[in-house]
């Protein structure tokens, strides 16, 4: 079973459970990694030997440098997927309070034909040949959104409220001196997104 929680839409509607075949053996051409970023090794482990040497692995995953010290197929296509679509669990349901942009890419200008028959079914999904940056546009967000959240233990869309806003509006600014600093072609901009992103998923917690 997919899970035994039924996430819950913004319109209301829910996923019906669902059963899918599965097997470890035979060879994977498409592999679709949905773990958290620091799972990421144990979730691959059981099926490395099963991957194909041209295997295609769809990253659903926020994080950077996870995949650097795995022994992957050589011709392996490795396909990083950003997104800020944003849902939480509680009391054994999950609630998706955002379907906003999912980027997907992996630097070639050539849009894999499976993406067109994909996004009439993913609200939000678009191909993106400079996928590195929309990954550190989403790591600086993070690195805003994040920390503070946990710290205040609240949701989101608190971090607009004036007595936190100023903690947001430092701490982009930090990011930006940092990132900018690493690299010249850094556009900044991290307190209008962070803003944009706590306002389009103000129920979501960290």
């Amino acid at each position: 079973a997919l899970h035994d929680a039924l996430p819950i839409f913004p319109s209301g509607d829910a996923w019906q459970p669902m059963l899918l075949p599965w097997a470890r053996a035979g060879v994977i051409d498409f592999l679709i990694l949905a773990t958290k970023a620091g799972r990421t090794r144990e979730a691959l482990s059981d099926w490395l030997p099963c991957l194909a040497e041209d295997v295609t692995l769809l990253c659903l995953q926020n994080g950077m440098g996870q995949l650097d010290d795995i022994d992957l197929p050589k011709r392996a296509r490795i396909m990083p997927v950003v997104t800020t679509n944003a849902a939480f669990r509680e009391a054994g349901r999950v609630t998706v309070v955002a379907e906003n942009t999912t980027f997907a890419g992996d630097g070639n200008k050539q849009v894999p034909p499976w993406l067109g028959a994909l996004a009439p079914h993913w609200p939000g999904l678009a191909w993106r040949t400079d996928i590195h940056a929309q990954q550190l546009g989403k790591l600086a967000i993070s690195a805003v959104i994040n920390p503070l959240t946990a710290l205040h233990r609240c949701r989101n869309g608190d971090l607009l409220v004036a007595s936190l806003h100023a903690e947001l509006v430092a701490l982009a600014a930090e990011v930006d001196d940092i990132l900018g600093a690493r690299d010249a072609g850094w556009p900044g901009g991290t307190q209008d997104r962070a803003e944009q992103v706590a306002r389009l998923t103000a129920g979501n917690t960290s």
